[in-house]
C-alpha cells in the first residue's frame, strides 16, 4: 500500500520520530480509545506526517520504531492513514 497526495508518492513506510501517549480523552466521544498514541512519522522519502500507532500496546511504542501505513474507516466514506508496526502480519 503507498499513501498518495497530490504533491508526492510515498510507499507508506516510516519511522516513528516522536510520539505522546494520550490517557485523557479530549472529549467524551474518544474515552472508548484511550490510551492512544499520536505520533510525528518520518516517511521513507522524506515528508513527516502526524497520525496515530495503532495494532501495538502503547506502551510498546519506541522513538525509531519502524512502522507501515494502514487505512481505517472512521465514518462512511473517510478512510485516515494510520501506522502500525513493521513486525505486524496481515
Amino acid at each position: 500500500m503507498c499513501l498518495e497526495y497530490d504533491w508526492v508518492r510515498t510507499s507508506g513506510l516510516g519511522t516513528v520520530y516522536s510520539f505522546t501517549i494520550v490517557h485523557r480523552p479530549p472529549v467524551e466521544a474518544f474515552a472508548s480509545d484511550v490510551p492512544y498514541v499520536i505520533a510525528l512519522v518520518v516517511l521513507a522519502e522524506g515528508p513527516c506526517m502526524m497520525s496515530n500507532v495503532v495494532n501495538c500496546p502503547s506502551g510498546e511504542v519506541y522513538i525509531g520504531m519502524a512502522v507501515r501505513v494502514a487505512f481505517r474507516s472512521v465514518s462512511p466514506g473517510m478512510t485516515l492513514p494510520v501506522f502500525e508496526p513493521m513486525n505486524t502480519d496481515h
